[in-house]
């Protein structure tokens, strides 16, 4: 069972960022967070850049579903950032 992320991130627009609610592009990504690579694209879309110190200690637990793995993967390959080749 996964999150409800649409829910979660409307319920943070309505009470955090109502200003940003009225972004048409807020609200169409709003209906594609189906990966974990979208929830975070949108958490920057949102929120915005996070400071590096921030990205860098939360980057270590984070989990990413298979689909976002897959994806990862593809790109390190097609632009040869592959550990083993």
């Amino acid at each position: 069972m996964t999150p409800d992320y649409k829910q979660i991130y409307l319920d943070i627009l309505h009470e955090k960022f109502p200003e940003k609610w009225a972004d048409i592009t807020i609200r169409n990504q709003l209906d594609t967070l189906n990966s974990a690579l979208d929830v975070l694209k949108f958490n920057k879309l949102v929120f915005g850049e996070p400071e590096y110190t921030m990205e860098f200690s939360s980057q270590r637990l984070r989990s990413y579903d298979e689909e976002s793995i897959l994806k990862i993967l593809k790109h390190q390959k097609k632009t040869s950032l592959a550990i083993f080749r």
